[in-house]
């Protein structure tokens, strides 16, 4: 399932994009796909839009899925994305994500 059509909301689709394009550097394209199915799947909606809505709901799942390795994965996401914190607010970094 891709990202739905985020026309209109700039900083969603920022969001959306720079989650995407680190986690398909992190795991290939492949690598992506599976883990958009079973996130999508066990949150029974799109994961990029929960990740944006339900930041804490989103990473959850994840350690649902990858256990302690979910924040390894929450960490590397936001090494990959320098301008990652600006974009979801000034004071937003990787502990706070992770609380």
């Amino acid at each position: 399932m891709r990202p739905r059509n985020l026309a209109g909301e700039p900083h969603k689709r920022y969001v959306t994009y720079a989650l995407r394009s680190a986690l398909k550097s992190l795991l290939g394209e492949s690598g992506l796909m599976v883990l958009e199915f079973h996130l999508n799947k066990r949150l029974q909606e799109d994961m990029y839009e929960a990740f944006y809505e339900n930041p804490h709901g989103f990473y959850q799942t994840l350690r649902d899925l990858f256990g302690p390795g979910a924040d390894a994965v929450i960490r590397i996401i936001a090494q990959k994305e320098t301008n990652y914190p600006l974009a979801l607010g000034k004071g937003f970094g990787t502990q706070n994500f992770l609380k």
